[in-house]
């Protein structure tokens, strides 16, 4: 895929916990095909200049990016079922309304919509969001478990220095 999703990637997700793997790696696929298709599926020749569906619907003043809109909230949407934290929801929100807004002015706008890619950004941000959590899983599986017997030869050890230490005291200090 475009942005290198792999099931590794959401093998650890702490998100909604009634989704398995397969179906986060799935949904994840399918948010970011229509990612693609609505901010970057075609691309202008004989450069590398790349716009979706989007930018196409948005050249009808107003409707058009009001549908654009409409059609950015999906991800929103998807991003609620998931189940993703209320900063990561207000994250994406934030760049699906300044997408829009940047949208309303004519001619600028377009050209706005072409470079900002606000969907491409908000799959990027659930991936990386997913990305975060693996890695926070992995380093809680990875730190070693302290056990009893540690445990009590640590507070055996530091018992007999604090006793050592007094006793070297009462030795050493003049009475």
């Amino acid at each position: 895929t475009t942005l290198g999703l792999s099931l590794e990637k959401a093998r650890y997700h702490t998100m909604n916990k009634n989704l398995s793997d397969e179906e986060l790696l799935a949904t994840l696929k399918r948010l970011e095909r229509y990612a693609e298709f609505t901010d970057s599926r075609f691309r202008l020749p004989f450069t590398n200049i790349r716009f979706g569906i989007d930018s196409i619907i948005g050249l009808i003043p107003i409707i058009g990016e009001t549908i654009g809109l409409i059609l950015s909230l999906y991800l929103l949407r998807e991003a609620f079922k998931l189940g993703v934290p209320h900063s990561l929801k207000l994250k994406m929100l934030g760049n699906v309304l300044l997408d829009w807004m940047m949208g309303l002015v004519p001619i600028a706008g377009d050209i706005a919509d072409v470079a900002f890619k606000a969907n491409i950004r908000n799959i990027k941000l659930l991936l990386e969001h997913i990305d975060q959590e693996r890695q926070s899983q992995k380093i809680a599986l990875e730190r070693p478990k302290v056990s009893t017997n540690s445990r009590s030869t640590f507070m055996l050890l530091t018992t007999l220095l604090i006793v050592v230490s007094i006793c070297l005291i009462l030795v050493y200090l003049p009475l």
